[in-house]
């Protein structure tokens, strides 16, 4: 069976990580692990992470920066595979699943993605929703170069190459789109996969 681990770095994000959480535990996936570190945040981010009790994993820290953060996660990690979250994104149901499915037919890759839903909170109050899709032959390098990848909750990493790529998880900075570089550079594998997480701006 594969073991995924769900890891996701929190800064002042009170507003949206209870979201995120519980978008987290609600995988219709049954064999994922939530991790959550709190990067010293000045808000209630702490208190919303503790409400969950022991459904996930916390640990907290003063502020040392988001690649600190994702290392310190990446290092927590029991999981085969990798799902970083950003606090203020949330995964639909079925997105591990969708991934886990592929990776059950066969797949060699070491990284999995796929469309992300935007949602756009308009000056109006009103929410605009549109599903950012990835095309099914297209070229990784060309969607790498168009930051096509890099948007976080895309991509499921292979476990033990992210940890080959980040080293010691202190020298190098560890962040999707450096991982998109070393993957491409590496001519690791990608595969596409149909399934979802959502991306929340404001404009």
């Amino acid at each position: 069976m594969i073991d995924v681990s769900i890891l996701i770095p929190c800064y002042n994000a009170e507003q949206w990580v209870r979201q995120a959480v519980e978008s987290a535990l609600k995988q219709s996936y049954g064999r994922c692990e939530v991790i959550c570190v709190d990067d010293g945040s000045t808000d209630g981010t702490l208190d919303v992470l503790l409400s969950f009790g022991n459904t996930i994993r916390v640990e907290t820290g003063p502020n040392r920066g988001g690649n600190v953060t994702r290392n310190c996660l990446l290092k927590l990690a029991t999981g085969d595979w990798i799902q970083y979250l950003d606090a203020d994104d949330y995964l639909e149901p079925t997105k591990i699943e969708g991934h886990v499915k592929t990776l059950e037919q066969g797949s060699d890759a070491d990284v999995l993605f796929g469309p992300v839903t935007i949602e756009r909170t308009l000056p109006s109050g009103e929410v605009d929703r549109f599903l950012d899709e990835i095309p099914a032959n297209e070229d990784p390098w060309n969607l790498y170069l168009r930051w096509g990848l890099p948007q976080t909750g895309r991509l499921l990493w292979k476990s033990c190459r992210a940890r080959e790529v980040a080293g010691d998880g202190c020298g190098r900075c560890f962040c999707p789109l450096f991982l998109s570089r070393e993957f491409c550079l590496g001519r690791s594998g990608f595969s596409p996969v149909g399934c979802s997480s959502c991306a929340q701006q404001s404009c």
